[in-house]
């Protein structure tokens, strides 16, 4: 955070470019129940959705998520 607490938002610290990345760097596996590396077909369009909707709530609010604005609600 910088000054005031504000948020910085560079490409490196937005929500959306781990998303991208994960979605690039996934090998897909060929043959399903084998033990292969990689996510499944609909595994990445489960993260394509994602981050589709991430895009659309920015729109909304208005600025990108950094990933030092999420924060985990504590269960009781």
């Amino acid at each position: 955070k910088s000054c005031f607490n504000r948020v910085q938002y560079k490409p490196d610290n937005l929500l959306k470019t781990h998303i991208q990345y994960i979605i690039d760097n996934a090998s897909t596996r060929k043959v399903i129940g084998k033990n292969a590396l990689g996510l499944s077909a609909n595994r990445i369009k489960s993260y394509i959705t994602f981050r589709n909707i991430i895009e659309q709530y920015e729109q909304v609010i208005g600025h990108p998520i950094a990933l030092t604005e999420i924060t985990i609600a504590e269960s009781r």
